[in-house]
């Protein structure tokens, strides 16, 4: 993701539905493989959101005393 303060980005996380097909039975990474299929790495008004593997609570505890 980048600073862009005059444009709004949205920032994609997960995939439910694509084509008519409802994706939410599926497993959360392989949602997220077809959502990076589709937006890329990109540096658009869409952008993929990329996640940590395992120690979320221990990555939100080291970025929390840095704010929003």
């Amino acid at each position: 993701m980048r600073w862009a303060p005059d444009r709004i980005i949205f920032v994609a996380f997960d995939l439910l539905y694509l084509d008519g097909v409802n994706l939410r039975p599926a497993p959360l990474l392989e949602r997220r493989e077809k959502l990076l299929g589709l937006v890329g790495p990109a540096r658009g008004a869409i952008q993929y959101s990329h996640h940590v593997h395992g120690g979320g609570a221990d990555f939100y505890a080291a970025v929390d005393p840095h704010g929003p």
